[in-house]
């Protein structure tokens, strides 16, 4: 089974009234995650179903995936509980999957990258912006993940394509 992860693109605290839930991208995060979308689609890593934060920046980084495969939201689960959560959070959530075998969950820092490490037993720097991981786990069913049973098979963000 796999598992990605996407922390969200890059957001905006231009408007200082909004509550942190409805920031919205800024102009680099919405260019950020549609490099991202392109990327992931060229090397055929577009999930069966994504699982994401209610956040309007996740929303957003979402919605501009989506627009690069050219699919609906109906591969998309909007989980409340999924908004800056930590690591236990996130592996209850996982644990509770039913179906799928590639999934992928958008979410936000620092719950995402400390759940990437615990899970693959990798350890990276910066889990920055628009980051996206790929882990995969020897299991016939969500349930059966833990800490330290997932392999990281990709780790890429937009400033390695944006530099070349």
């Amino acid at each position: 089974m796999k598992l990605a992860l996407l922390r969200h693109a890059k957001s905006s605290w231009k408007d200082l009234s909004l509550a942190d839930h409805e920031r919205p991208l800024k102009k680099r995060g919405t260019e950020d995650a549609l490099l991202m979308g392109s990327e992931l689609i060229k090397a055929d890593l577009v999930p069966e179903h994504i699982f994401s934060s209610t956040s309007e920046r996740t929303r957003e980084t979402v919605s501009f995936l989506l627009n690069q495969w050219g699919m609906d939201d109906t591969m998309v689960s909007y989980a409340p509980e999924l908004y800056l959560s930590g690591a236990e959070t996130l592996l209850a959530f996982v644990k509770s999957l039913k179906e799928f075998e590639h999934v992928m969950l958008v979410g936000h820092n620092p719950g995402l990258h400390n759940f990437m490490e615990k899970l693959s037993n990798s350890e990276i720097d910066n889990f920055q912006t628009a980051a996206y991981s790929l882990i995969e786990f020897d299991v016939t069913s969500w349930s059966e993940i833990d800490y330290g049973m997932g392999h990281l098979l990709e780790y890429f963000y937009p400033k390695m394509f944006r530099d070349h």
